[in-house]
């Protein structure tokens, strides 16, 4: 019995081995953006890098103070993350920032150790100014930061990869088109991203074996205008801030919305100064671009039945797909503007579902779905007044915010 009392204390007061810590990647933030950076953690390492997170790196017993210090003056870049929140508030967020500067004047000139990383569009504190930072909001941002990690030497060069769908669905600017960065609707405090016209086959996917009768023909669909799609599910905290009302089974200001009917998602998009998406417009945002059933991994891109553990979870958690949209898959389901109807032949340019009808599109599936029916062509339908704790909703713009 003691010497098991023993080994629990050898290992409380043990540092975390760490097997190349010039190669780290320190992570410094702020408490209010930690679901954001606890997601690019597992993306660093899935990319092969040795990012440094306190509530994952740090064991329990050490002095996390020191212990900080040591992460920041041992690792090969600081990645400084910042939001509109992380920059108003003060913290040890700041002191860790003012570490990072006292070990990057100690650097020698050109070389990169400090990064600022913006979550969303906000301005560098003037400490910061003089690093040229990367948006991981914008759509080619995650890719640009890999980049800086591979030109400091942490990350190995990137493989060739041909034929990458992925790749080639980044969004371009249209003729006319201007500030396609993401923006901050003021209304309900939420970010929407800008997606642009294109074309994709609607229904069915390329291969899709788990296809109903009603996700074919599939058919060429052709979105005429850019518009912008809110990045996540609306959120309880954005729901009670437009509507004063908190509808939701699972309670929390991060987690989506749900318990809310057409009738309720429809009114909201409305006072939040935008709409929701028809099926069309959903499906081709949800691709990205991609022809496959899903727009990545499974367990990489949804909360579903075996691995939502029986509830929904905080939106933007898992990966977003090439247009910079999170949980299109997955979390909760989502209304669209549609009424339910058989999809027909041939190309259509902006399709809308019937003018008349028993019941509304859902697409996306939820937290609570087996994944064969958490596919971007699946589709379900509900009653207008209907809703439960699987079903939630997104808002789509037309313009650019003032």
């Amino acid at each position: 019995m003691d010497e098991s009392i023993d080994t629990l204390k050898l290992y409380v007061c043990m540092p975390k081995h760490d097997d190349n810590p010039k190669k780290r990647v320190f992570l410094c933030h702020s408490r209010g953006d930690k679901a954001a950076v606890r997601e690019l953690y597992r993306r660093l390492q899935a990319d092969g890098a040795n990012p440094w997170l306190d509530e994952e790196d740090l064991v329990p017993g050490q002095d996390w103070q020191a212990e900080i210090k040591i992460a920041v003056r041992s690792s090969a870049i600081v990645l400084v993350f910042l939001s509109q929140t992380s920059i108003a508030k003060s913290g040890f967020v700041h002191r860790e920032i003012g570490l990072a500067l006292d070990v990057a004047d100690e650097q020698p000139p050109n070389t990169i150790f400090v990064i600022p990383a913006r979550l969303e569009e906000c301005e560098l504190p003037e400490r910061l100014g003089r690093f040229h930072a990367v948006d991981l909001f914008q759509p080619r941002g995650y890719e640009k930061l890999l980049r800086a990690l591979r030109v400091k030497g942490v990350l190995s060069p990137a493989p060739a990869r041909e034929g990458n769908p992925r790749e080639n669905a980044k969004p371009t600017p249209q003729p006319g088109e201007s500030d396609l960065s993401p923006r901050v609707n003021p209304k309900d405090g939420l970010t929407y991203v800008w997606i642009p016209p294109g074309h994709f086959r609607m229904g069915c996917s390329d291969g899709d074996s788990e296809c109903g009768e009603d996700e074919t023909p599939a058919h060429g669909v052709e979105i005429i205008r850019g518009f912008r799609l809110c990045q996540t599910p609306v959120t309880q905290a954005a729901y009670k801030q437009v509507t004063g009302k908190t509808p939701s089974r699972f309670k929390g200001p991060d987690l989506p919305v749900e318990q809310v009917s057409w009738e309720e998602a429809r009114d909201y998009c409305t006072a939040a100064g935008g709409r929701l998406p028809t099926e069309a417009e959903w499906e081709y945002a949800a691709r990205g671009g991609i022809a496959a059933a899903r727009y990545g991994d499974l367990v990489d891109i949804a909360w579903h039945e075996e691995n939502s553990n029986g509830q929904t979870h905080p939106v933007g958690q898992k990966a977003a797909n090439a247009f910079g949209l999170h949980d299109m898959l997955g979390n909760v389901w989502e209304w669209t503007a549609d009424m339910y109807g058989e999809y027909q032949t041939g190309e259509h340019k902006d399709p809308q579902g019937p003018a008349a009808g028993s019941f509304r599109v859902l697409r996306g599936g939820s937290w609570y779905d087996r994944p064969t029916v958490v596919r971007v062509s699946f589709r379900d339908r509900n009653v207008l007044g209907d809703w439960n704790s699987q079903v939630g909703f997104r808002c789509l713009w037309e313009q650019p915010f003032p």
